[in-house]
């Protein structure tokens, strides 16, 4: 399990949490000057020296299946020509790194949690722009159940 900040832990087991964990997505590839940096809001923020721009996006985690790795769905609006022509150029983000990252904007150079993703599909529409994702690490999900009771195991019990 992660090892979270105390003021995230605090802030977390408030009746009314003061903040909510912001969404910062940085996509890099070798065809990238500079690393795509994005935060889920409406006002950009600086993280570990990087300005990350305030750019809507949606996250729609896909359904879970026992021993895959997580998939996921990144949507972003379709409102500029830049990004849609570097995913031409990269054959649809072909060898793109991108991490999902998690941080508060009280303490944002404090990251959370990070997800290193890999993109394995994209789409265009004239409205949005849509990346399948698939998270590398699955951080999160352990197994609840070490080891199930049997009579072989656990004979005293039977």
């Amino acid at each position: 399990m992660p090892d979270y900040s105390e003021g995230l832990i605090v802030n977390v087991n408030k009746l009314s949490s003061i903040e909510s964990l912001k969404v910062l997505i940085e996509i890099t590839h070798p065809l990238l000057s500079t690393p795509v940096r994005v935060i889920n809001d409406n006002i950009d923020m600086i993280s570990q020296g990087n300005n990350f721009i305030a750019f809507p996006f949606e996250f729609q985690r896909a359904g879970d299946i026992e021993n895959e790795l997580p998939k996921a769905q990144i949507l972003f609006s379709n409102v500029g020509r830049s990004f849609v022509r570097w995913l031409e150029e990269t054959y649809g983000a072909a060898d793109a790194e991108l991490n999902i990252i998690f941080a508060r904007r009280s303490d944002p150079d404090n990251w959370e949690n990070v997800f290193p993703c890999k993109i394995v599909s994209t789409s265009v529409s004239p409205e949005t722009i849509s990346l399948d994702i698939v998270i590398l690490e699955n951080k999160l999900v352990q197994r609840s159940i070490r080891f199930s009771f049997t009579p072989k195991r656990s004979p005293g019990l039977f």
